[in-house]
């Protein structure tokens, strides 16, 4: 198959996905392995990202000159209180100065291109695990749910992740369209109410949620447990 044709086939798919949903997880098999799927979803949020990074970048500028102005004004007022010795004065200053030159440009420019599929491939992996969790514990579908049909949803479903293209609101419209996107593609392929569909969609985030509230609350409890020891307070 030409590029011309695989080409014409995404744009085909990318535009059902993003207005006819519904029709396209209906017609959607459930077998056919996750190869091209995968390829998609990777595709698909690279394309975002790097489209996204022409409005970033400008974005990513307007914030560096604060910092700027931001570090320029602290070694003024540092120099103004210890004259000649600002810089010892005030380190923090040199450790901005640097994360302006260095890190912050690369975390605004292409590094958000260059680790995304990595990092989509990641996201899948884990959110793909989690739903087959959530799908065999709250659906009851005619065909039980599988890892690969799972897999298969999320990846198509990852259309919409393109709405980032649109400055600024494009990063709030993207993950609500994401999960409507999802919740529709579960309804449509487990043949589920709207309901039972919204909870699997979200149930990696919930789960996600979970254990950092778990964590949070582990980490409060040992923060507790060390300043009553060094205290002397006991427990009764």
């Amino acid at each position: 198959m030409n590029p011309i044709t695989l080409l014409g086939r995404y744009f085909r798919t990318t535009g059902q996905l993003l207005f006819q949903p519904a029709r396209f997880f209906r017609a959607m098999p459930l077998e056919g392995g996750i190869l091209l799927p995968t390829v998609f979803a990777v595709a698909t949020h690279w394309l975002a990202s790097a489209l996204s990074f022409l409005w970033k970048m400008p974005l990513g500028k307007f914030i560096q000159k604060g910092i700027s102005e931001w570090t320029d004004v602290a070694q003024d007022i540092s120099a103004i209180d210890s004259p000649g010795r600002h810089v010892e004065a005030l380190p923090s200053v040199d450790v901005l100065t640097q994360f302006k030159t260095t890190v912050l440009p690369w975390l605004w420019g292409a590094s958000s291109v260059i680790l995304d599929p990595f990092f989509t491939l990641a996201t899948l992996a884990f959110a793909s695990l989690i739903m087959f969790v959530g799908a065999r514990t709250l659906l009851t579908p005619e065909k039980p749910a599988t890892l690969q049909s799972v897999t298969r949803i999320l990846c198509f479903a990852s259309a919409p992740v393109l709405w980032t293209i649109v400055p600024v609101v494009g990063w709030i419209v993207a993950p609500l369209m994401i999960l409507s996107t999802t919740t529709i593609g579960i309804r449509e392929v487990y043949r589920t109410s709207n309901t039972r569909a919204f909870f699997v969609a979200v149930f990696p985030k919930l789960v996600l949620v979970s254990f950092s509230i778990a964590g949070i609350a582990v980490l409060g409890w040992l923060a507790l447990r060390t300043l009553a020891a060094l205290f002397g307070v006991t427990w009764s």
